[in-house]
């Protein structure tokens, strides 16, 4: 772990480090490229938030990587980058310059994806050919207009959308999710789409003040956890009998 060596400015001297199998080199000096570790083929976990991803190469070395976090990785950077097909884990949070996620669809392995604050993704392309994905963060990814390709993620379970203020609605055809954090949308009228989500445990709507009717809930035989702080006060009459976990 390089956690917080400021004065880090290249990586040079791990391409020595051939069986080198994790590293963190978060908040450090800003490097200008990471193709020192292409040496490194045994490498897994990598945590490089202190660089740019500005072109494919930069993605080389990350070919036989499972868990993956970037910070600035541009969407021509990953539209040029090699297939990462292992990839378990990829974060991407706060990618501010990210407008399209297409090329994602090549991470065929890909179990957990956090995108939370990438302002630019209006669309979710590429994300519905991730049939293996069990956790979505897109918290905060405030220009995005729909969800409706998430319909194709059979395996997901847990979908935090929080702070998506454009979206009128949760995502269809999700029968695996069990947990849906979506407060602080400020456009949700409606969770119908829940209806056929019949083992959701957890269902977060705080401050969707829009939100007007539960009635599809009355399905979710599983929910035991409801949070309705900041919605409107008649939901509470509306509220699924078997729900022992309620706020408001």
């Amino acid at each position: 772990m390089l956690r917080g060596c400021r004065h880090l400015r290249n990586l040079e001297p791990l391409s020595l480090c051939s069986q080198l199998h994790s590293l963190c080199i978060a908040e450090c000096g800003r490097i200008p490229h990471m193709r020192p570790l292409a040496a490194c083929t045994q490498l897994r976990h990598l945590d490089v938030r202190c660089i740019a991803a500005s072109s494919g190469e930069d993605f080389a070395p990350l070919s036989a990587c499972h868990n993956l976090r970037l910070l600035d990785a541009s969407s021509s950077a990953l539209a040029s980058a090699p297939p990462l097909a292992p990839l378990r884990t990829l974060n991407l949070c706060n990618c501010v310059a990210l407008s399209d996620l297409s090329p994602v669809a090549t991470c065929v392995a890909l179990r957990e994806l956090r995108l939370s604050g990438c302002v630019a993704l209006a669309d979710l392309e590429g994300v519905d050919s991730l049939t293996s994905l069990v956790v979505l963060d897109i918290s905060g990814c405030s220009s995005l207009l729909t969800v409706s390709r998430l319909r194709m993620c059979a395996s997901l379970e847990l979908l935090n959308m929080s702070g998506c203020g454009r979206l009128a609605s949760p995502p269809p055809g999700l029968a695996s999710l069990r947990q849906l954090y979506a407060s602080r949308c400020a456009a949700l009228e409606s969770v119908g789409p829940l209806s056929g989500c019949s083992r959701l445990v957890h269902l977060e709507l705080r401050g969707c003040r829009r939100l007007v009717s539960l009635t599809p809930l009355q399905r979710c035989r599983a929910l035991r956890s409801l949070d309705l702080a900041g919605c409107q006060r008649q939901l509470e009459v509306q509220i699924p009998s078997w729900v022992n976990s309620v706020l408001m």
